[in-house]
């Protein structure tokens, strides 16, 4: 756990330094030993609302775009899981998972040789069943296409035995695989091997389909196209007739002369997508591969192949200058329910051809798009979600002046606002004409969806209104009625009609208890709740949610201890409750209630650190002049077993001690007699406080070292939710700086006895303290350079 940030304290010659020793040496090295600067980091999350460092709270209202990931993620999003904490853990469960489908790939392959087939068939099932999915953040099996084709065909190979061939022929055709798939295959050795298994009429189509995937791997592309095409032709009924209909076709494409001047299978970059168009050769290879695509795409579409078709389709026509026939395909690859590798490869090449075509394209595309339902609704949401959001690339071209270059970037971004707003009324448009077109169909209602959600990122909150419920009254189903839930929620929140806006995320939560929008359905309850002035149930959503630094900002911050008190009682059963009393026990220290904060700290229950040890707690202390450096401070915070903050016992009695001096330090106050005493005795209140830790009133369980940044993030980014909030923001931060509060007590002393000697060096130290404060952490330099001061 990381502390507090804190500025680095350096005790002034004069007053301060005739009263250290009215101060126990024990209570003076915990002072001195948090004077220092301590570790401090910004820690932006996604899992909040006020200190969500990557979405503003207007985008939280937006759906997720398509994803390019197999996690449910786009590229954009991923990268904010990673920055969010979890990617180290990630990253090694990700490659854990590598491994173990590496080992089981070798384990089918030694299994396989053992002779046991019912095994090697498990295992090759296992083996397909895990890799199904092809773009996966960092998990990357070894040739992990080329053997999912190889387990294929192995386990094509396997269903012989059950039609009665021999083990023997059998074992033969998958030594031949296996040699076909090494790293340097022997075609005398595949030969011998397909000898052997020949003469099997259940084995003949594996056997003339292997043979026809040598001819490929050897590179000769035109006899591997016409052995493919044999094969399907002789084997009508095979299961290798629908690949070996494809593998011709790429074969063909192969041979063509205009295949080799381009990436094998990507889309081209802007250079070729765009405005320039550099003459393509349509040869006839070419046009004979896009017919073999063309017809595995229409006479099976739901076949094993179509989408592979399409894909190659869709890269033939971009490359001979058809943005749109190539626009088409992948919008209607994106459409297909069944296939989530398709649907991901189809956003992944929208990312790079959508933003180079044309409105007059973009019309066509349309036009064609309203006889597919499926691939309209799907280019619909892409063109709102993924395209018109994020139209492009995000910064213009470096410009070394920098005049010019913040010229270019703020005419560039009002650029993307343009386009963006441009392609919401496209979309728009387009949806409500196929409302109209589809007027007593499920399929209308998800096109009032659209219209819905194109009407809600225009700032149209009433028409999405309506269309969201045009859609949810037509009875959308699966995915698209949690959308129309949620949009209509959205829209019903920005109206602030807050009760029906509740109804439709409660409903949601209800229906899609496992969906992808759980954890955003839920932030939206915890902001309606917050907005309609239900502080509790908005700490509730937020403790829910598990969003540390809203639940850390309401009980240290928002709520007031009375509040926070009722809050404790009303939840007994929280897990959180051992956390939230001693929230409680601080903000009673921090008002100066000790006898609360005593009898509240009593209630809690503690724990043991996880490191903790006799031979090494506080072994970085040292000795120096009478007094100990470096000690561990329990304000610092500890972790338990499970890396999770934990109240330890040390953490109770220190700020019990704390309670205890300050008391008795006040008390001291009462019973002086005369202007002298009382000055002197105020004096030494405030210098407690000046030369305690900057961590004396600080919360290391709720915060865990995030406060400082994150609360000056909060204020410099003006992210405020609540009325006045600043303003309390500000109190609780003259509050809780121990600095703040010493410098009150010394003006106090100075206003109070302007006539004692003590009087004058409290004006000092207050001074001191204003210099320190005014470069303490971002928050209170914000504060001095504004104008303003503590105290």
């Amino acid at each position: 756990m990381r502390p507090e940030c804190s500025g680095k304290r350096r005790f002034h010659t004069g007053r301060l330094r005739t009263v250290l020793w009215l101060f126990p040496k024990t209570l003076l090295w915990t002072g001195l030993a948090s004077a220092t600067a301590i570790g401090c980091a910004w820690v932006g999350t996604q899992h909040s609302v006020r200190f969500n460092g990557y979405q503003s709270e207007r985008e939280m209202g937006r759906l997720p775009p398509m994803p390019t990931l197999a996690n449910g993620l786009n590229e954009l999003r991923a990268s904010w899981e990673m920055e969010d904490g979890g990617s180290e853990d990630d990253y090694t469960r990700a490659e854990a998972w590598s491994k173990e489908v590496d080992g089981l790939w070798d384990r089918a392959n030694a299994t396989e040789q053992d002779g046991d087939l019912r095994v090697d068939r498990d295992l090759l099932r296992q083996y397909l069943e895990r890799t199904a999915i092809a773009r996966n953040i960092w998990f990357d099996p070894k040739d992990r296409q080329r053997r999912r084709n190889s387990a294929i065909d192995r386990l094509d190979a396997l269903k012989a035995l059950e039609r009665g061939s021999s083990v023997m022929r059998v074992r033969a055709y998958l030594n031949a695989r296996r040699s076909h798939d090494a790293e340097k295959p022997d075609p005398e050795e595949i030969q011998r091997a397909l000898e052997q298994a020949g003469g099997d009429p259940n084995l003949e189509d594996n056997v003339a389909y292997l043979k026809a995937a040598e001819l490929y791997e050897q590179g000769d592309y035109a006899e591997a196209a016409r052995t493919f095409g044999a094969v399907a032709r002789q084997y009508p009924q095979s299961e290798k007739r629908e690949g070996a209909i494809f593998m011709s076709g790429v074969a063909l494409m192969k041979t063509s002369t205009s295949f080799g001047s381009h990436d094998e299978g990507k889309p081209p970059d802007d250079k070729i997508a765009g405005t320039s168009k550099p003459e393509v050769t349509l040869d006839e290879a070419w046009q004979k591969a896009m017919a073999v695509f063309k017809k595995l795409a229409t006479e099976n579409p739901h076949g094993q192949f179509a989408n592979d078709a399409r894909g190659w389709l869709a890269y033939l026509r971009l490359h001979s200058h058809d943005r749109v026939g190539a626009l088409l395909e992948y919008y209607r690859l994106l459409g297909d329910k069944r296939d989530e590798n398709a649907r991901i490869e189809a956003a992944v090449s929208l990312q790079l051809v959508r933003r180079s075509a044309t409105d007059e394209e973009m019309a066509r595309v349309e036009l064609a798009l309203e006889r597919e339902p499926d691939a309209a609704l799907a280019y619909a949401y892409h063109n709102i979600y993924n395209y018109a959001i994020d139209p492009g690339p995000a910064y213009p071209p470096y410009d070394s002046e920098r005049a010019s270059w913040e010229e270019r970037e703020k005419e560039w971004q009002n650029e993307r606002a343009v386009t963006g707003r441009k392609e919401m009324s496209r979309v728009l448009g387009f949806s409500k004409r196929l409302v109209r077109h589809y007027p007593n169909l499920a399929i209308g209602g998800g096109f009032a969806l659209r219209a819905a959600q194109a009407s809600l990122e225009l700032g149209d909150d009433e028409s999405a209104v309506q269309f969201a419920r045009r859609a949810i009254q037509s009875r959308v189903g699966g995915e698209e009625r949690a959308q129309a839930l949620w949009t209509n929620g959205v829209a019903e929140y920005r109206l602030r009609h807050f009760d029906v806006a509740r109804k439709n995320f409660g409903t949601l939560l209800v229906e899609y208890p496992s969906g992808r929008l759980v954890e955003s359905a839920r932030r939206m309850q915890a902001m309606i709740a917050e907005d309609s002035g239900d502080l509790d149930g908005a700490l509730e959503h937020y403790i829910a949610l598990e969003y540390k630094l809203d639940v850390a900002y309401f009980v240290d911050v928002l709520l007031t201890p009375e509040q926070l008190a009722g809050f404790i009682q009303r939840h007994v059963a929280s897990p959180k409750h051992n956390e939230l009393l001693y929230a409680l026990g601080i903000r009673y220290l921090r008002a100066n209630r000790w006898e609360e904060a005593r009898k509240t700290l009593a209630q809690i229950k503690t724990g043991s650190p996880s490191n903790y040890s006799i031979y090494s707690i506080n072994s970085d202390c040292y000795r120096a002049r009478g007094l100990r450096y470096g000690c561990n401070d329990p304000k610092s915070g500890d972790l338990d077993a499970e890396n999770k903050p934990i109240i330890t016992a040390a953490l109770i009695m220190r700020d019990v001690q704390t309670a205890n001096d300050l008391e008795a330090l006040e008390q001291a106050v009462e019973r002086a007699q005369g202007d002298e005493a009382k000055a002197e005795a105020l004096y030494l209140l405030a210098s407690y406080q000046y030369q305690a830790s900057s961590l004396l009133f600080y919360n290391p369980v709720a915060w865990t070292g995030a406060r400082y940044w994150n609360l000056s993030e909060l204020a410099g980014g003006g992210k405020y939710r609540a009325l006045n909030e600043s303003q309390m923001l500000w109190e609780y931060m003259q509050q809780h700086e121990t600095l703040s509060r010493a410098l009150t007590l010394y003006l106090e002393v100075a206003r109070r006895f302007p006539r004692t000697r003590t009087a004058r060096d409290a004006l000092y130290t207050a001074a001191v303290c204003h210099e320190r404060l005014s470069d303490y952490c971002p928050y209170w330099r914000d504060v001095y350079q504004n104008g303003l001061h503590a105290g």
